[in-house]
């Protein structure tokens, strides 16, 4: 199940998803433009709303912009990483895995090509 973190910024929520999904440093997506070849985060953008994305380890932080409300944007933020990471796939399932290795590929694409 997706958790949701609320910060100290009204425009900026983190969807814990407490599983990997990035081995390595968290990707700061400023923009639409910054996320080209990095699936995961194309598709965020693709959310009326969203104005800026990052991933960690085993979080996805979303900035909405000011013009939206969270009670619009959230449902669907969650919806989408729910499909990508279901919630009731434990690590012992080989399944988990096949979805971790595709996660890593699509948040880390943009970064083999040099965006």
């Amino acid at each position: 199940m997706i958790e949701l973190e609320h910060t100290a910024s009204d425009e900026r929520c983190n969807f814990l998803l407490h599983r990997m999904v990035h081995t390595g440093a968290a990707i700061h997506f400023p923009d639409r433009s910054s996320a080209a070849g990095s699936p995961l985060a194309e598709k965020l953008f693709e959310i009326v709303g969203v104005a800026s994305v990052a991933v960690g380890q085993d979080y996805v932080s979303v900035y909405k912009d000011k013009d939206h409300s969270w009670d619009t944007v959230v449902p669907e933020i969650t919806a989408f990483l729910e499909g990508v990471f279901p919630p009731d796939l434990s690590e012992n399932d080989e399944e988990f895995w096949r979805g971790w290795i595709a996660a890593e590929l699509l948040v880390g694409a943009g970064l083999f090509l040099g965006l």
